[in-house]
Parts: structure tokens; C-alpha cells; sequence
């Protein structure tokens, strides 16, 4: 929710939180899983942060499809990793893909 109000506010820098709490509840999804809302499991419903932000669903609504096969990788040793992507709603090249290439794991 943290991540979400962020987004918001980025995009509404002049909103209050009242407006941000307002717009994750009228963007929530309330479907048979989530039964009555507000409820103790789903709160308000299912977050939708695209219609949080811009109050209807994204255009066609479907999502951009990532297949990465598994590569065995090595500390110091160059490795080229094979990505699929496609997205039904643009083209695959104007999809943006960043890396961590600072990720660190404990």
C-alpha cells in the first residue's frame, strides 16, 4: 500500500492523504473472492493502482508477457540471457526492461 500511495502522490503531488486513501478504495476490485467489502481478509478490495490513478483500467487490459529461460551464471564470467517478451497492446521494442545490477543477497 506504501508503494501504491507513493505512486499517487507522485502523480498528485497536490493530493492530501484523504485523496490518496479515496482513491484506493473507489479504484478497489470487489469480486466473489472478496465477498462484502470492507472485510478483515480484503479490506476495501483488490488493489488496481491504473484505476487508483487514472479511474478506469488500462486500455485492453492485458498484460505484457516476460519469459526468461534459467541460466547458469558465474562471479566474474559474461553471460548472455535469452528474454521473450511480447505485449498484445504495444510492441515488444518499446517495452523497457531494467536489471539490478547492484542487487546484493544476504
Amino acid at each position: 500500500m506504501a508503494g501504491a500511495a507513493a505512486l499517487l502522490l507522485q502523480a498528485h503531488p497536490d493530493w492530501t492523504g484523504a485523496d490518496v486513501h479515496e482513491a484506493i478504495r473507489n479504484g478497489a476490485l470487489v469480486d466473489e473472492h472478496v465477498g462484502n467489502a470492507p472485510n478483515d481478509d480484503f479490506g476495501y478490495g483488490k488493489l488496481r493502482i491504473h484505476r487508483s490513478l487514472f479511474g478506469q483500467d488500462p486500455p485492453a487490459g492485458s498484460d505484457p508477457r516476460i519469459s526468461i529461460d534459467p541460466v547458469t551464471a558465474y562471479a566474474g564470467v559474461e553471460v548472455s540471457i535469452p528474454i521473450d517478451v511480447s505485449d498484445m497492446d504495444e510492441p515488444a521494442a518499446s517495452l523497457v526492461l531494467d536489471a539490478d545490477l547492484d542487487y546484493h543477497c544476504a
